[in-house]
Order: C-alpha cells, then structure tokens, then sequence
C-alpha cells in the first residue's frame, strides 16, 4: 500500500538531544545517590518514560508525593539543558519534502505531555506536524503499540500505509505491535542490539527512498 504516514520518534531521531537528557538524569541521581553514573549504566533506559526510567533506578517505593516532586525536578534540569538541543541535520529539509509530497506527519514519544509541551514550544517545525502523541495519552506507552494505534486513528490511516521512524528497539518493537513498518535512524541510535528493522537509514534523506 502507498505510504500515507510517516510517524517519528524525538529523541535520537529527530533531535540530538540524547546528551542533554543524559547530563540532567546525571545531575538528579548524583544529588540523590550521591555518586557520578556513567553513560554506559544509563543508556539502557533510553526510550523509557521519565516515571519508568527513576522506578528502574531505585526511587519505586518512595511515597508517590516524593516521587512527583523528584520527576518535576528531573523535568526542570531537563528543560534546562534541553534548549541546546538542535535537529539532526538534514531533518528539517527531510520534513519540508515530506510535508511538500502530501504526507500526514506526527510525533509519537515517550516523553509524558508537559515534556512534549516543552519540545513543542522550542521547536516549531515540529509544532507544525498533524498529531502529537505522548505517554500520558494512552494507558500503555512503548513499547506497547497503543501510541501508535491512536495516531494512525486521528490520522484516519491503517498500519499498513503508515511509517515509524526511531532510534531504539522500544520504538522497532511498538511498530511491530501495531503492524506498522520500522525505519530506523541509524543518524541517532547508539546501541543496535536486537534490532531488525524493516528499513535501515543512514541520513534522514534516505528516508525519501521508501516513498519510491
């Protein structure tokens, strides 16, 4: 079936802002345990919920009080070091041509909605796109594919004529669940393990290959 719909992560995919939640999920746990932690012990939650991400890190059991304010203090460093973040290149001009062909676009994340508020504010271009879905909009974030089904729903588009574009084996396996096609960007994914995508892309350019 012709593509309709091309659905794409933010983190690692279209923007370079993987550090920058590194650096602030750094800050957090060294006020709170009071040590450094190294990329390599934190890369794993990538593709996580923030809530998901600290529960895996030893905050499960404080009191839900404690927990929500720690979470708004992880969002504030974050936000923080979130306005370094810039687009990949090549990923605007990926976005003029797919929006110039006729094609729906939107954002599917696992940022919760105050977070993909923020990113939204800061970046117009993805402001722009046709539907915005975070976390806290389904009962099951990735990689359950409830977030994908709900866009391709506002959309009016069937799996089948859809594409989802990400950076780690949650988003390959939330498209898998919804029967959607998986392009991964290779420009953003730090670790490989696991991953079998239907389609491999180097640049964002690339991607304007499988529209052919």
């Amino acid at each position: 079936m012709q593509t309709r719909a091309i659905l794409f992560d933010i983190d690692g995919t279209l923007l370079d802002s993987e550090e920058t939640a590194m650096r602030s999920l750094q800050r957090l746990l060294r006020e709170e345990h009071g040590r450094e932690y190294s990329y390599e012990e934190l890369v794993p939650f990538f593709g996580y919920t923030s809530a998901d991400t600290l529960r895996e890190l030893g905050f499960a059991r404080l009191p839900e009080d404690e927990f929500t304010r720690l979470l708004l203090r992880w969002e504030e460093y974050y936000r923080e070091e979130a306005r370094k973040a810039q687009f990949f290149p090549g990923v605007r001009e990926l976005l003029e041509e797919l929006r110039r062909r006729g094609l729906l676009l939107g954002v599917v994340t696992s940022k919760n909605r105050a977070e993909l508020e923020f990113e939204l504010a800061s970046h117009p271009e993805i402001a722009r796109l046709d539907v915005h879905i975070s976390s806290e909009d389904v009962k099951r974030p990735k990689p359950a594919p409830e977030a994908l089904l709900l866009a391709l729903a506002r959309l009016g588009v069937p799996a089948s004529a859809a594409w989802y574009v990400g950076d780690t084996l949650f988003d390959q396996e939330a498209a898998r669940a919804a029967g959607v096609r998986f392009a991964l960007a290779g420009w953003g994914a730090r670790s490989v393990n696991g991953l079998d995508p239907d389609a491999w892309l180097r640049t964002p350019g690339e991607l304007l290959g499988l529209l052919l």
